[in-house]
């Protein structure tokens, strides 16, 4: 019989063919989705990061130039304390090359310069109550124990303990008494009234000729003392010289660019900026401000009118009349002086500690000044009160608030606010130029060791030192670690006091109330007006402790940077015999707008270069971002407490210091090139998640691909016995995988095209290789698949196959029944091979893919740092990121789902057949179960094994991976098992299917039948 030609009428397309094989539909959605969800989410990605990196790139100033062979970062890491002390400085001519270079829109210098101030008001006064009606004279003897102490963050720490004498009379009479003719004929020498010399009894001086009866005399234990004939309230008010008078250090600054800089917070400048640097005077002061007077402007204007009485005309060297001014400070022309912002704000804390004593009456003992020597004696006197208060005003030069310590009476101690009259200047008696110790590498931070410390005792005693004179001994009480280094000093002849100006006052403002924005991710300090927190966070061990903030040093030269307190025209800084007082010059570039872009990245870096070829060491800001730096402290001056120090004299032995290392502390450093880091290591990771998940798609579709020969090679088999040629059949194939592939070919343009909207960090350069190659991988496996399933094909007849419902399903044999639940099930998983390996390859690729996901993820946050702009950046895309992952993982879950579905469906009748034979639904459900479990534990190990073996290759030595392949894995065997539940319904309802049901109702296979 002729065999009957082969018709194609009633066949469906390619397209009803394609879709009616579920598994194959599914994977090709999935990975299509994949493709466009993956592209769709890292554009987002991208769009986040750009948006980001626009709003924080650049802080308030883009380059920071030092001098040549300056070295100002430390691993990328830059100092806050180093910008305004370095060792290596600039001068004024420099900064005029800096503003001048092409490009350069504000060059901001800054600069610091430490003074001794010890002659300034002393702030500190005693007091004691006249008795109304006492005419007799009889003074008495008082000892003064004063014990000043600093907190340093760790606690109370004795800075010092003085000891004053006083011999005080409380009778009431009357203090000044006119001289007779004879007592003022005998005067001799020159009596100076508001700096005026008057060599005679005069009229004009009848202050110069008084008889003075002095109720109060002050001694300190250095033999310096003062008597005083003041009387106010009924009280006698004497000065105290045992005040700390600390070297304060000036801020040198641009006015104008420093305000440019600050904005708005800069306004507090203007008085300075007004003066444009111009040389000034007393005279020429009192006149700028005649117009705009303020609280300091009255003491100017008085000194001005002072030095205008003394003036008087002069023979000069060439006989020309000249004017120079007379008066206690030498004959000399007015000197300039430098006009200066003062802050109330006190580098550090302050507390007084009083106790006061009697009964040292001992006239024939001798004294000093009237004050009786065994007041110095160790003998205790009779306790007449003690008290403590907040002294942190008298570290301020400028101070116009005094402390009166109240000697006798049972009142409470009368501390402020008594003001004192603003001085209109005060002559420093010295200079130094201090830059910070060198930082050195430790382990993930850096180390520093101080190794001189300064005794603030040497600052309250002048006599006979030298200016800023550290010790290499810090067992000292009071002595206090210097993490600055002395690196020049100009000192002055005190007697003299020529060459130093005076240190003029111009105007107050509250450095409290400078509230610069720093909340830009991109924010580098000035190392100015902001402010750098140090805390300390472990011990010398290394032990992790609370949390503890270090408080700035009376000092100054500390590891913490006090808030600046005096504020001066660096133009004028040659006042100060500094000629090089630039430490860094802070550049912003002009013509840089809009966000963070190759055209304004290429725009600093030009600038950068042309200061560069000047000569100067330049240091890139832009893009920069802070970070917490540990920092280990050695050589610290663990402080005695007020406790320590009482049981030691209690005692009789001598308090002392130790030395040694704190811990660590941390501060927040500017990192270079933190944006370009952020973006690179973002950028990458991103695009590794994105290849991941199209990757898990990808590999994913192939194994559906695989899947499906063993079908196609069945009705490759039905077709060529109805008389189907082997190149027909494959055209037939190949027109379905036309159809899915050109699915993938539109899902992939439009991936390419969504991530073309993104130039940051070249992804999209990057995608089309990603979308290409995994579209080139689809055609591969397809092809293949294809080449695989139609082989040579003979007209021989098909197998005999049991068949239910259409479905394909092998009829069990006696023996299957015979062997146990999970015999049966492992059996299951040798005779169906092809479906075993199809769930075990998913769980291996769910696996791989959660730990690669998770690898990839954090080498990215370690390769972005550990600055403020990374872990923004970090902790946005990681959300982007984590859906990235989850595609990739979710196409494999719903994917292996799937498959076990669709081989419930096609095992439907091998299900209804032993349940027949006697199987319950539990025992049906228990089969099922082991071999998911047969299947699925090699899965879990394979997963496992595969991320032990990859991790060391992606430089890993995390055991995280390989947790988490096993973990993600081991899920999806647990989904797939309580999904087998919902397959036990499906039994059931096989159950109550018609037994007429015919297998002519459906086509023998879903797997690419005609």
């Amino acid at each position: 019989m002729r065999a009957q030609k082969p018709t194609s009428g009633g066949s469906p397309g390619p397209l009803r063919r394609a879709l009616r094989s579920r598994l194959t539909t599914a994977s090709t959605a999935l990975l299509a989705l994949s493709l466009i969800a993956s592209a769709g989410t890292g554009t987002a990605a991208s769009a986040q990061l750009q948006g980001l990196l626009d709003d924080n790139w650049r802080g308030l100033y883009d380059l920071l130039v030092t001098a040549p062979g300056s070295e100002v970062e430390l691993e990328g890491l830059i100092s806050p304390s180093a910008l305004g002390a370095l060792e290596t400085r600039m001068t004024l001519d420099d900064l005029a090359t800096v503003a001048g270079i092409e490009g350069v829109e504000v060059a901001a210098p800054l600069g610091s310069v430490t003074v001794d101030t010890e002659f300034g008001a002393t702030g500190l006064y005693v007091s004691a109550p006249i008795t109304p009606g006492d005419t007799v004279e009889d003074p008495h003897g008082y000892r003064l124990t004063l014990t000043y102490t600093s907190d340093d963050g760790l606690g109370e720490r004795v800075i010092d303990q003085v000891r004053v004498g006083i011999s005080f009379d409380d009778a009431d009479l009357p203090t000044v008494t006119p001289m007779t003719p004879e007592q003022a004929a005998q005067q001799q020498g020159t009596c100076w009234v508001d700096g005026v010399g008057y060599t005679e009894p005069s009229p004009e001086a009848p202050e110069c000729f008084v008889n003075l009866r002095f109720p109060m005399e002050v001694v300190g234990s250095n033999g310096q003392g003062n008597a005083t004939t003041t009387i106010e309230e009924g009280q006698v008010v004497a000065a105290l010289q045992a005040v700390p008078v600390v070297p304060s250090t000036i801020t040198l600054v641009d006015p104008a660019a420093e305000q440019t800089l600050l904005g708005g917070e800069g306004a507090f400048l203007q008085p300075l900026a007004d003066l444009g640097g111009s040389e000034q005077t007393y005279q020429t002061l009192a006149d700028h401000f005649e117009s705009a007077p303020n609280a300091r402007t009255d003491a100017i204007e008085q000194e001005a009118e002072q030095q205008s009485a003394r003036l008087q005309d002069v023979t000069g060297p060439d006989g020309e009349i000249v004017q120079e001014l007379q008066g206690v400070i030498g004959n000399r022309d007015p000197l300039p002086v430098l006009p200066v912002l003062t802050a109330p704000v006190q580098q550090g804390s302050l507390r007084l500690s009083v106790r006061v004593e009697s009964g040292f009456d001992a006239p024939e003992d001798g004294g000093i000044r009237g004050v009786p020597r065994s007041v110095f004696g160790e003998e205790p006197g009779t306790l007449v009160r003690e008290y403590e208060l907040d002294a942190s005003t008298l570290l301020d030069p400028f101070g116009t608030d005094a402390i009166v310590l109240p000697m006798l009476g049972d009142d409470a101690p009368r501390v402020g606010p008594d003001e004192l009259e603003p001085m209109p200047g005060i002559v420093p008696a010295g200079s130094a130029v201090t830059a910070a110790l060198p930082f050195t590498s430790q382990g993930d931070g850096v180390a520093v060791m101080a190794e001189e410390y300064l005794d603030p005792r040497l600052l309250w005693d002048a006599r006979g030192r030298t200016l800023f004179s550290p010790s290499a001994d810090g067992t000292a009480i009071g002595a206090q670690s210097m993490y600055r280094q002395i690196v020049e000093q100009y000192v002055d002849v005190p007697q003299s006091l020529e060459g130093m100006p005076a240190v003029v006052p111009i105007a107050d403002y509250d450095a409290s109330a400078i509230a610069i924005d720093d909340s830009s991710l991109g924010y580098a300090p000035l190392g100015s007006f902001d402010r750098v927190e140090t805390t300390l966070v472990a011990d010398a061990s290394g032990a992790p402790v609370d949390p503890v903030q270090l408080a700035p040093p009376i000092t100054g030269f500390g590891i913490t940077n006090p808030v600046p307190t005096v504020v001066a025209d660096i133009s004028q800084a040659g006042l100060l015999q500094l000629d090089d007082p630039i430490s860094s010059i802070r550049v912003r570039v002009a013509g840089v707008e809009g966000g963070y872009t190759q055209q304004n990245i290429q725009r600093v870096t030009e600038v950068g270069q042309r200061l560069v070829d000047a000569g100067f060491t330049v240091t890139m800001a832009a893009g920069s971002s802070r970070q917490d730096v540990p920092i280990e402290l050695g050589g610290w001056a663990f402080g005695v407490s007020p406790d320590a120090l009482a049981q030691a004299e209690a005692s009789g032995t001598d308090a002392v210091q130790t030395v040694g290392a704190l811990g660590t502390v941390e501060q927040r450093w500017p990192s270079i090139g933190a944006a370009q880091r952020v973006e690179a290591a973002v950028v990458s990771s991103t695009i590794g998640v994105l290849a991941l998940a199209i990757g898990a798609a990808t590999l994913l579709f192939g194994v559906v691909q695989l899947a499906g020969v063993g079908p196609r090679h069945r009705d490759a088999a039905l077709l060529a016995r109805i008389g189907w040629r082997r190149s027909r059949i494959a055209r037939r194939f190949a027109a379905e995988d036309a159809v899915t592939l050109g699915v993938l070919a539109v899902a992939g343009l439009g991936a390419i095209g969504l991530m073309a909207t993104q130039s940051i960090g070249n992804v999209d350069a990057s995608t089309p290789w990603i979308v290409g190659g995994a579209l080139a991988v689809a055609v591969v496996i397809a092809g293949g698949a294809l080449a695989v399933s139609v082989p040579a094909l003979h007209a021989t007849p098909a197998p005999p196959r049991a068949l239910a419902g259409g479905k394909h399903a092998p009829v069990p044999t006696p023996r299957a029944l015979a062997t146990s639940t999970v015999g049966f099930g492992i059996g299951q998983a040798r005779l169906h091979l092809g479906h075993a390996l199809t769930v075990l390859t998913a769980l291996v690729l769910i696996g791989l893919a959660t730990a690669g996901a998770w690898t990839v993820v954090q080498q990215g946050i370690a390769a972005a740092g550990r600055t403020e702009l990374a872990d923004a950046s970090s902790a946005q895309a990681l959300i982007v990121q984590a859906l990235l992952a989850a595609i990739g993982i979710v196409s494999g879950v719903v994917l292996v789902v799937l498959a076990r579905r669709l081989d419930a469906r096609l095992r439907a009748g091998q299900w209804r057949a032993l349940h027949a034979m006697g199987w319950g639904s539990r025992r049906i459900w228990g089969a099922r179960a082991v071999e998911l479990v047969t299947v699925g534990v090699p899965a879990i190990l394979l997963a496992a094994v595969i991320a032990w073996f990859g991790a060391p290759l992606a430089g890993v030595e995390d055991p995280m991976p390989i947790a988490l392949a096993a973990l993600a894995a081991l899920l999806a065997l647990l989904l797939l098992l309580a999904l087998q539940r919902t397959d036990r319904s499906s039994a059931r309802a096989s159950r109550r299917a018609r037994p007429t049901e015919s297998a002519a109702a459906e086509p023998a296979s879903t797997e690419g039948r005609p």
